[in-house]
C-alpha cells in the first residue's frame, strides 16, 4: 500500500504538490483497472464499515462522535444512511453505465470535506472510482479519521488503487499549503460553510465545484383527507433528527395551512420527544443553545405557540407568515419553524431567493402537488 494512502497531517505545500503530481502519473494505471475489480473492492469495503461489530467500524466510533458532535446512536444511524447509500442496485448500475472519464487532463481532483457529516468521503470517492479519476481527500481538522480509514480499508481489497487516491489534512485557509496544491489540481470540490466556499471561489473561479450549505423544507397539506398529522410528524422528525439536522436534506422549516400550524407543531414536538429516547441527540454548544433559547423566547413573547419539548430533544415553534418574517435557516439542534401559508404559490418568492441553497422539498398531501 502506498505510504500516503493513509492520514497525513502534512502542512508542507510543496510536499503535497509533489504528492498530487505523483497521483496524476497513475492515471493510466487507474484506467487499466477493471470495473469489476473496483466494484467488488468497493462493496466489500462498505459492507465492512456497515458491520457494527467489525473492528474497523468500532475504532471509528469514538473519534467520529467527538468530531461530528453526534451521540453514539446518532452516529450509527448516520453511518448506516451514508454507507448504505453507496452500495446496492443503484451503485451497481452506476458502475455498469458510466464509462471512465476519458478527459486528457490527468491531474487529480482535490475534495475538501466538511466535518459535520460522518462518512461524507464515500460520495466523492465513489465518483472518483467510477470515473478512474485520481483524487486527494482533504479531511477537516475536527474529523481527520474517516477518509484515511476508508482509503486504507479499500486498499486491503485492491492495493493498486491506493496509488491513485490519498487522504490528507491541513488547516483550512492556509495559503502556503493550498496554493501549491491547488495549482496542480484539475478541479477542487468543496463541501462547507458559506465563508469557506466564498474564499475558495475567489481563489479558484470556475475550477471550484461548490457543494456549500443548503437547506430543505416540508410542505404539508392538512386539508388532504389522506394526510394524518401524527404520521407525517413522525416521518418529519426522523428527517430532522438524522445528523442532528446538519444534513442538506434535514428539514428546517415546514409550511402548512394557518388552521393546522399548532396541531402540526404539537405532533412534531411529540414525535421529536419520542425519537430522542432512541436516536439520542448530540451535545449542543453554548452559542447554539443561546440562539434556540432566544427563538423560543421571542416566539412566546409574540404569543405564538412553542411546543413543550426539552431543548436538547428539539424545538418546534409556530412562526409568522412568510412575507413578514421570511424563510430563515434553523439554528440547528433539531429546531424547526412552522410557517402558515394558504397556497404553495405563497412560497414562490421565498424559494426564488433561496435558489442555489435549497436542496429539497418534502411534500405531504396531493392537493398541493
Amino acid at each position: 500500500m502506498d505510504d500516503r494512502s493513509g492520514f497525513e497531517d502534512d502542512r508542507d505545500g510543496p510536499a503535497l504538490a509533489e504528492l498530487i503530481t505523483r497521483l496524476g502519473e497513475q492515471r493510466q494505471a487507474f484506467l487499466a483497472l477493471s470495473t469489476e475489480s473496483i466494484r467488488r473492492a468497493w462493496i466489500t469495503t462498505i459492507e465492512t464499515l456497515l458491520d457494527r461489530s467489525d473492528p474497523i467500524r468500532q475504532r471509528l466510533v469514538a473519534p467520529l462522535t467527538r468530531g461530528c458532535g453526534l451521540s453514539a446512536p446518532g452516529l450509527d444511524a448516520a453511518l448506516d444512511i451514508m454507507l448504505g447509500g453507496v452500495i446496492g442496485p443503484a451503485t451497481d448500475r452506476l458502475f455498469a453505465s458510466v464509462s471512465p472519464d476519458e478527459i486528457d487532463d490527468p491531474r487529480p481532483d482535490v475534495v475538501i470535506l466538511a466535518g459535520n457529516i460522518p462518512a461524507l468521503a464515500v460520495q466523492p470517492l465513489l465518483a472518483a472510482l467510477v470515473q478512474r479519476r485520481p483524487v486527494v481527500l482533504k479531511s477537516p481538522s475536527n474529523e481527520p479519521v474517516f477518509a484515511p480509514a476508508l482509503v486504507n480499508a479499500l486498499g486491503e481489497h485492491l492495493p493498486d488503487v491506493t496509488r491513485m487516491i490519498a487522504a490528507v489534512t491541513w488547516p483550512g485557509g492556509d495559503a502556503s499549503v493550498e496554493q501549491p496544491l491547488f495549482a496542480h489540481a484539475r478541479k477542487v470540490v468543496a463541501y462547507g460553510g458559506g465563508e469557506t466556499i466564498e474564499a475558495l471561489h475567489r481563489q479558484l473561479g470556475d475550477r471550484l465545484l461548490a457543494l456549500g450549505p443548503k437547506m430543505s423544507i416540508a410542505l404539508v397539506d392538512a386539508t388532504d383527507p389522506d394526510v394524518e398529522l401524527s404520521t407525517v410528524a413522525r416521518r418529519l422528525a426522523r428527517d430532522i433528527a438524522l445528523f442532528d439536522q446538519n444534513g442538506c436534506l434535514s428539514v428546517q422549516a415546514v409550511c402548512t395551512q394557518p388552521s393546522a400550524t399548532r396541531a402540526l407543531a404539537t405532533a412534531l414536538g411529540e414525535a421529536l420527544e419520542e425519537l430522542a429516547s432512541t436516536l439520542l441527540p448530540g451535545p449542543i454548544d453554548p452559542a447554539r443553545a443561546s440562539a434556540i433559547h432566544q427563538l423560543r423566547a421571542t416566539t412566546a413573547m409574540a404569543a405564538r405557540f412553542v411546543a413543550p419539548t426539552r431543548l436538547e430533544h428539539g424545538t418546534v415553534v409556530v412562526a409568522p407568515p412568510l412575507p413578514e418574517d421570511g424563510l430563515q435557516p434553523s439554528p440547528g439542534a433539531r429546531t424547526v419553524r412552522i410557517h402558515p401559508i394558504d397556497q404553495p404559490d405563497d412560497l414562490a418568492a421565498e424559494l426564488r431567493a433561496w435558489r442555489g441553497h435549497l436542496q429539497g422539498i418534502a411534500v405531504a398531501g396531493h392537493t398541493w402537488t
